[in-house]
């Protein structure tokens, strides 16, 4: 039984992060002798949050990030695998894999990996959409719009995957796409005032059920 998606599950709050640079910081001065650098001492207390907690995907991560700084790929994507494996929704570590493979120029095995991730969400619409989005927001949008396009086929019945795809359109300015998509997602679930108004923009005035009409009325568009 696929896991259940639940992303939060894997964020770090705002003081952990703190304890976290916070004791980088304080382990990161040199002795007197110098010969213990700030950057061994990080790992060392990077590789310490690990072996306090082997199964918390968050270390893992942690440590891969200061692998990736510096520039110890196949470390980083080791400690990332890892991450994965305990967190299989983390998003930021699925997202700092593709980026690294990206880096080593190895895109054919990002493909790979993003098809993992894709075929890994394909159970729910929600997953699919939020791991888009991720990718969305680190300005990988090749791999945005292609896990909304596989969500669409995937998933022709939901309104929210045709709304994303339409919003990811209207965002790079491709009109024509924007609004193909987001009628789609309107005749789907003709409740939704926030893509109505995103069509008034394009200019398609469509009608919301009554219970939900924001003082615009007109027939639906022409399809």
């Amino acid at each position: 039984m696929a896991a259940s998606f639940n992303p939060g599950r894997y964020i770090c709050s705002a003081f952990c992060i703190g304890v976290v640079l916070g004791a980088m910081f304080e382990a990161g001065c040199q002795t007197n002798g110098g010969a213990i650098t700030a950057s061994s001492e990080r790992e060392r207390y990077l590789l310490s949050l690990v072996d306090r907690n082997f199964q918390d995907p968050q270390a893992h991560y942690l440590l891969a990030e200061y692998y990736h700084m510096e520039g110890l790929w196949d470390k980083a994507l080791y400690q990332l695998d890892l991450a994965l494996r305990f967190g299989p929704y983390f998003r930021k570590a699925q997202v700092a894999k593709i980026r690294i493979l990206m880096e080593k120029g190895d895109r054919a095995n990002a493909d790979a990996q993003v098809s993992v991730f894709i075929k890994q969400s394909a159970h729910n619409p929600d997953a699919l959409v939020d791991l888009a989005r991720t990718f969305r927001q680190e300005g990988l949008d090749r791999y945005a719009v292609h896990c909304l396009e596989q969500a669409a086929l995937l998933w022709p019945r939901s309104a929210m995957v045709f709304k994303e795809l339409g919003l990811y359109w209207l965002a790079k300015d491709q009109t024509a796409k924007a609004k193909e998509n987001l009628i789609k997602s309107f005749e789907l679930d003709p409740t939704q005032p926030d893509v109505a108004g995103a069509l008034g923009r394009l200019g398609v005035v469509v009608e919301l059920p009554s219970k939900q009409k924001t003082g615009t009325t007109a027939s639906p568009p022409n399809t």
